[in-house]
């Protein structure tokens, strides 16, 4: 077994993650926020505060830490030692599943951990980082699921599906198509396929409704993953909302006639979401309570978009634009972190309950960062490069694999009311397995199943994966 035999690659390969991650926090220690997400997960973790639009969890499990550590340094230590799980984890998927050589895992696993948005969302009062874990053990269950189907590993996809969920809820819908794909992918005509496939699915939705119920009693409010989802996709759609579409769309009137729609710039939406004479905040005047705007909010923008799906397609392609161009990207990179005079009083506060000052500069890990403009636009490339290698002789594990991957990005492009890079951060675990798939030039690998021809010199489909030995 090559776990021995390359024992010396596996001890550089930890030695190198660990040292280097090290090294970054002996840099770079501080914390970074962006308002007000990290003044929410603060504000839970000191006061048990449930938020109606965010992750609660992540919340609560800082606040222990912070009871036991009392320093925000502790949080970025914690983080990561995520992050270096991840990329073990990565390293597990990319020599025992993709089928690289363990030196060309390792080499992709010391890339991951070191890439730029994995060193700055380390250092962040927000949910990247954890939740970076256990995309990638969401991930990895699911490789593993599809070589060889089990009961215990569709409850293990499960539970770090609804983990992933409950730390950061824009993972929702990559979560939901990636286990569609999974349970299809794997379904084969027998009672045990078919039992397990149903096991993995009944798992994940008694689960997921077991979150909403318990973040429903938590809230004080009916069963819901959050409660301003509405509001957030109705700022998404609003180019598409004029007087038909809300008159279609059954909600008052008084809602289009109070409403002052900004001017159309690439900021517009975001605009609609949050500022007075928006659209969200014109729905509230009319409808005051939360709940109620919400739903109506949520009935608004389903409507536009059943109603304008081409519309809705163009503003996802044109969001998606938007990353490819130089000023659009930067600006929203150099946005974040947010600067110490943004908020004066949340310096105040973490000043009086962790001794933490925040700086002007927030040091070289920002700056590394910010020169990362091209691995952004890489990422966005990558699955359409992969789908022209694939398109023609696609297995079950590379439709599981481009299945997530498209729907990352379109999480990023279509929910997102404009260019947000950290929406990005599932994108760099499955890229480099892609990259390890070419790297190791695996002929017959599920990721690139049509160098299985020339491998046999044939001209149809490749046999199928169980009849090829492993090189």
């Amino acid at each position: 077994m090559h776990l021995f035999k390359e024992k010396w690659t596996y001890i550089a390969f930890f030695t190198i993650v660990i040292v280097s991650k090290f090294l970054w926090l002996i840099i770079s220690p501080d914390p970074l926020f962006y308002l007000g997400d990290s003044a929410s997960y603060l504000w839970t973790a000191e006061t048990g505060w449930i938020p109606p639009d965010r992750s609660f969890v992540y919340g609560i499990l800082i606040g222990k830490l912070l009871k036991i550590a009392s320093s925000l340094h502790s949080v970025v230590v914690f983080q990561t030692f995520c992050s270096i799980l991840a990329s073990f984890a990565l390293t597990y998927m990319l020599i025992f599943h993709v089928g690289c050589s363990p030196k060309i895992g390792c080499a992709l696993g010391t890339v991951f951990a070191l890439e730029p948005i994995q060193i700055f969302y380390e250092r962040f009062i927000m949910t990247e980082a954890l939740s970076g874990l256990f995309w990638t053990l969401f991930l990895c269950f699911g490789f593993s699921f599809l070589k060889n189907k089990s009961i215990l590993k569709a409850i293990g996809i499960a539970v770090a599906a609804v983990i992933l969920i409950s730390l950061r809820t824009a993972y929702a819908p990559v979560v939901l198509v990636s286990i569609l794909a999974l349970a299809i992918c794997a379904l084969e005509k027998n009672i045990r396929s078919i039992s397990i496939c149903v096991t993995l699915l009944v798992a994940f939705i008694a689960l997921l409704h077991g979150y909403k119920v318990l973040n429903g009693i938590l809230s004080k409010k009916p069963p819901a993953l959050q409660y301003e989802d509405g509001f957030f996709l109705v700022a998404v759609a609003s180019p598409l909302i004029d007087r038909e579409v809300v008159e279609r769309s059954g909600i008052s009137l008084d809602v289009y006639n109070l409403w002052k729609p900004f001017k159309c710039t690439w900021n517009s939406r975001n605009a609609e979401r949050w500022l007075d004479g928006g659209l969200v905040n014109s729905i509230k005047k009319i409808y005051p309570e939360d709940i109620t705007a919400n739903k109506k909010a949520s009935e608004l923008a389903i409507c536009a978009i059943m109603m304008r799906p081409f519309g809705f397609l163009k503003l996802g392609i044109g969001n998606y634009m938007e990353y490819f161009k130089k000023n659009s990207l930067e600006n929203e990179i150099d946005e974040v972190p947010s600067p110490p005079n943004q908020d004066p009083a949340f310096g105040s506060n973490i000043q009086m309950n962790y001794g933490f000052v925040r700086r002007e500069n927030s040091g070289i890990v920002t700056e590394y960062y910010k020169k990362s403009l091209v691995w952004h636009q890489i990422l966005l490339i990558a699955p359409f490069v992969y789908l022209l290698f694939t398109f023609k002789y696609a297995s079950r594990y590379s439709v599981f694999y481009i299945s997530a991957y498209t729907s990352a990005i379109c999480v990023a492009i279509f929910l997102a009311p404009i260019v947000v890079p950290r929406y990005l951060h599932p994108l760099p675990a499955l890229f480099l397995l892609a990259l390890g798939a070419i790297l190791g030039k695996l002929r017959g690998h599920f990721l690139f199943p049509w160098l299985t021809c020339v491998r046999f010199k044939i001209s149809e489909p490749p046999p199928s994966l169980e009849n090829i030995s492993r090189p």
